[in-house]
């Protein structure tokens, strides 16, 4: 039987709200050692992503001041997948698309996050996350989701 996503992903996300301070933001990267975290709705439907990355280049560099909020910095051309999208599918989407990361989505609600060190740990998977770091490589002009 295939391996999907939801076999691999990160369950337990922890999230920010838009008007959240990216404070929050950065202390939950340093607790929980990640690299982004997932902006929902009151009705948690994920409404984009925040990185390390958006952070430093919306955020810090494009102001004096490093108080700002969340819905300054966001990505929110989400590109998400279902729990049950195979992980070559996901490790495809991760190279065409060049992100490292993808929001697993079901009903609008957020399920999860499938990483490409979630590809790369997973042995079944290490082939795939070649492919996704090959494609994620090929370009640092696109956005670090």
């Amino acid at each position: 039987m295939a391996r999907t996503v939801k076999d691999i992903m990160t369950k337990d996300v922890k999230v920010v709200k838009a008007q959240d301070d990216i404070h929050t933001v950065a202390v939950i990267m340093k607790e929980n050692n990640v690299g982004v975290v997932p902006v929902v709705d009151d009705q948690n439907k994920c409404i984009g992503l925040v990185t390390d990355r958006d952070i430093v280049v919306r955020g810090l560099a494009e102001r004096k001041n490093a108080s700002f909020k969340v819905q300054d910095v966001i990505s929110d051309d989400i590109i998400s997948v279902k729990p049950d999208t195979g992980i070559e599918q996901a490790a495809q989407m991760m190279a065409k698309e060049q992100i490292r990361r993808l929001p697993v989505m079901e009903n609008n609600q957020l399920m999860g996050i499938v990483s490409m060190a979630d590809l790369a740990t997973e042995k079944s998977a290490r082939d795939e996350a070649g492919y996704a770091i090959a494609g994620v490589s090929k370009s640092s002009d696109k956005h670090s989701q």
